[in-house]
């Protein structure tokens, strides 16, 4: 299980369209609006949970976590619960051992001009407030990643859960690739030996 978490326009679909062009077996999933109700909420929650451990799968947000960000930074309440978001990340940690890839901007004031230049905004008084509002789920997310940094600590020493952190920005993509080739290799080895793999200018490519 990979899952691939950030704010709006960090990188998350970028990413996974390399890493699925590498490995078309591994299922995509991607959760896009937020839930609508507490139910809905739930449901995503608990969907987490069921999938299988032992097929190879990428998540385009993580509920437990883009949940807790953007219901805490744009409609101050979570859905269902913060409580029942936390449990069932610990939950998912324990049953899946997934490999973390938070993709965040080099800091909150170029993650802030990214959005402006991805989106425009107009006229002044809209684009201040979009930028508070981004600027509080940029922060959201670090406070997350430093979370799921300590859940997964325990882990890390027995080289099983990991997290890493992909910067569109200023970090070569490769580097992160890398980190996730490594952990299809050990956790699905037939997977990683289904293609081959070479670097060519500092980027990965599946040999033809």
């Amino acid at each position: 299980m990979i899952v691939v978490e950030g704010p709006d326009g960090s990188g998350k679909t970028t990413l996974i369209k390399r890493v699925l062009a590498l490995y078309p077996a591994i299922e995509y999933v991607r959760f896009g609006r937020p839930p609508e109700d507490n139910a809905e909420g739930q449901r995503r929650l608990d969907w987490m949970l069921s999938f299988d451990p032992d097929k190879p799968t990428i998540l385009d947000r993580c509920p437990a976590i883009s949940e807790r960000v953007y219901g805490k930074s744009i409609r101050k309440s979570v859905r269902p619960s913060d409580e029942a978001c936390y449990k069932t990340l610990l939950k998912f940690i324990a049953k899946h051992d997934p490999l973390f890839i938070f993709t965040m901007p080099p800091n909150r004031y170029e993650a802030v001009a990214m959005s402006e230049e991805r989106k425009e905004w107009k006229p002044d008084d809209f684009k201040k407030s979009v930028r508070q509002v981004y600027y509080r789920i940029v922060r959201a997310y670090e406070e997350e990643h430093r979370l799921v940094s300590r859940l997964v600590a325990p882990r890390l020493s027995m080289n099983r859960t990991r997290i890493d952190v992909y910067d569109m920005q200023n970090a070569r993509p490769w580097n992160t690739l890398m980190t996730i080739i490594r952990y299809i290799g050990e956790k699905f080895p037939w997977l990683w030996h289904s293609i081959g793999v070479f670097l060519q200018n500092g980027e990965i490519n599946a040999k033809e």
